[in-house]
């Protein structure tokens, strides 16, 4: 099995997933916290 592994730009990551949140419903103010706080999170290796 082959195993591929993408790197993506934290700003670029925190941008993506504060999209995500705010297109299913997420206030825009808790939707840019939420993102920074998952990729803040990951970069520190807690996934």
């Amino acid at each position: 099995m082959v195993e591929i592994s993408v790197t993506i730009a934290a700003d670029r990551l925190e941008a993506f997933a504060r999209d995500i949140l705010a297109a299913a419903g997420v206030p825009a103010g808790r939707a840019a916290l939420w993102a920074e706080v998952l990729v803040w999170s990951n970069l520190r290796g807690t996934n």
